[in-house]
C-alpha cells in the first residue's frame, strides 16, 4: 500500500461526484476491486446481522434501510462490468460475491420482495441442479453400505405414495414451519414454486463451502462440525420437499443426498462441481469415509423405518440407531417426516447455518477500505494510517 495508491483511491471517489475526474487508468481496476470488496462486505453484514432490528434504535429497522447495502452492490456491479469486461481477479471479492448470492437466497428465501429470483430463473436453476444430481448418481458406485437407493429400490416405495389432501399438506406445512426460527426469515411464499427451497440452495451451499476451503486454506478445511451441518442441510431439504412443497416420488430425496466424493464423476476441470468433488476428497482421501458414514446414517434415519423385516439384517451395524427411529407399524411417511421435523427444528438449523456463514465472513481478510474506515491498516499503526489518509486529503 503506497501513498500514491491511496491518492488514486481518493481521486476515484472524487470522480464519482465531480464530472470528468477519475483515478489513473493504471490503478482503476485495483480501486474498483477495493470498492466492490467493500460493498460486498457491507451487504453481507446487513444480511447476516439480525435485520429485524436496527442497532441504533429499539424499533424495527425498515426493509429499505436494511437492503440499502445490497442495492448499492446491484448499482455498482453494472458499472464495474462495463469498466472491466473480464471477470473480477480479486479472489476475496469473487468469493464474497458467491457468498452474498447464497446468503441472499438462504436468509430471504420465502420473501416476496426484490431478493427473490424470478420463477423463470428458478426453473433453470432447478433443471441445472437436477442434471448435476443425475450426473452424480449415474456415476456413483452403489454398495450396500454407501450407495444412494435407486428409484426402483423398495426402500423408496413409501415416497411414491400420494401427497395427501390439500388440507393435510397445509397442516404438514404449518407444523414444519411452526418451529422457532430467526425473526427475520420471511415465510410468505413457503410452499409455492416461486419461493427458493432448501433443495434449490443446497448446491450453492456446497459451492460456498468448497470455495471457502480453497480461499482460506487450512483455516476452513472440512471438519466434523461442517459435515454435521451439511448432512443436516440435506435432511432439512428432504423434509421440506415432502412436507412443505408436497413432493412425490423418491427423486427429491435422491437429489438431496447426492453429495460426496465420486471417483467416476464427469465434469469440467475447474468447474464448481469439480471443486466440490475435490472438497469431499480432502487430503489424501481423508474426508471420504467419514462423510459417507455420516451421510448414510442420516439417509437410513429418513428411509429405513419403512424397510421390510427381510431387509433389516443388512443393517446389523446400525441396529441401535434403527431401533430408535423405527416408528410404529401404522405410522405413514408424512407422519414420520413430521416427527423428524420436530426432532430437528428448522429454526435451529437456520441459526446454525447463519453461524457458519458468520464464521466464514469473519475468517476472510477485512477489505482494505473497511480497515481504512476503522482507522488502521493491517501491519500499520493508527498514526501511520492517519498520516497516510491525511496525505490523500482525508481528515479524521
Amino acid at each position: 500500500m503506497t501513498s500514491d495508491f491511496l491518492k488514486a483511491i481518493a481521486g476515484r471517489w472524487e470522480g464519482r461526484v465531480s464530472e470528468g475526474k477519475r483515478a489513473d487508468a493504471s490503478v482503476q481496476l485495483d480501486v474498483d476491486d477495493m470498492m466492490l470488496d467493500y460493498l460486498l462486505y457491507s451487504a453481507l453484514q446487513a444480511l447476516l446481522s439480525d435485520p429485524g432490528h436496527d442497532e441504533q434504535s429499539s424499533g424495527p429497522c425498515p426493509t429499505n434501510v436494511r437492503l440499502l447495502p445490497l442495492n448499492m452492490v446491484d448499482a455498482f456491479l453494472p458499472i464495474y462490468k462495463a469498466n472491466h469486461p473480464d471477470p473480477c481477479t480479486c479472489e476475496n471479492a469473487q468469493f464474497r460475491l458467491l457468498l452474498l448470492k447464497f446468503c441472499s437466497v438462504f436468509t430471504r428465501r420465502g420473501d416476496p420482495g426484490p431478493l427473490r429470483p424470478p420463477l423463470s430463473s428458478l426453473s433453470l436453476l432447478r433443471d441445472r441442479h437436477g442434471r448435476r444430481a443425475m450426473n452424480w448418481l449415474e456415476n456413483d458406485t452403489p454398495s450396500s453400505s454407501f450407495g444412494i437407493p435407486s428409484l426402483a429400490d423398495p426402500v423408496l416405495a413409501p415416497f411414491e405414495g400420494p401427497a395427501g389432501s390439500p388440507a393435510r399438506l397445509a397442516q404438514d406445512r404449518e407444523r414444519t414451519l411452526a418451529a422457532p426460527t430467526r425473526p427475520s426469515q420471511p415465510r410468505a411464499l413457503f410452499g409455492e414454486s416461486r419461493s427458493v427451497s432448501l433443495l434449490d440452495s443446497l448446491p450453492l451451499f456446497m459451492s460456498v463451502s468448497a470455495c471457502a476451503s480453497h480461499v482460506m486454506g487450512d483455516g476452513m478445511s472440512i471438519t466434523r462440525p461442517w459435515m454435521d451441518l451439511a448432512v443436516e442441510y440435506m435432511v432439512q431439504a428432504t423434509i421440506e420437499q415432502y412436507l412443505v412443497y408436497g413432493a412425490q416420488g423418491g427423486q427429491a430425496l435422491r437429489e438431496a443426498f447426492a453429495w460426496g466424493y465420486n471417483a467416476h464423476l464427469v465434469c469440467d476441470a475447474g468447474s464448481e462441481d469439480a471443486k466440490v468433488n475435490s472438497m469431499f476428497w480432502g487430503k489424501d482421501g481423508d474426508v471420504v469415509t467419514a462423510w459417507k458414514e455420516l451421510r448414510t446414517r442420516q439417509l437410513k434415519a429418513v428411509c429405513f423405518p419403512f424397510l421390510s423385516s427381510l431387509l433389516l439384517p443388512v443393517l446389523s451395524e446400525w441396529n441401535a440407531d434403527v431401533e430408535k427411529i423405527i416408528p410404529p407399524a401404522h405410522t405413514d411417511l408424512r407422519t414420520h417426516l413430521a416427527n423428524k421435523a420436530q426432532e430437528k427444528p428448522m429454526g435451529e438449523f437456520e441459526a446454525r447455518t447463519v453461524g457458519f456463514l458468520c464464521d466464514v465472513v469473519e475468517n476472510l481478510p477485512l477489505p482494505v477500505l473497511v480497515q481504512l474506515e476503522r482507522g488502521q491498516l493491517e501491519g500499520w499503526t493508527r498514526e501511520e494510517t492517519t498520516m497516510l489518509l491525511e496525505s490523500c486529503g482525508v481528515r479524521s
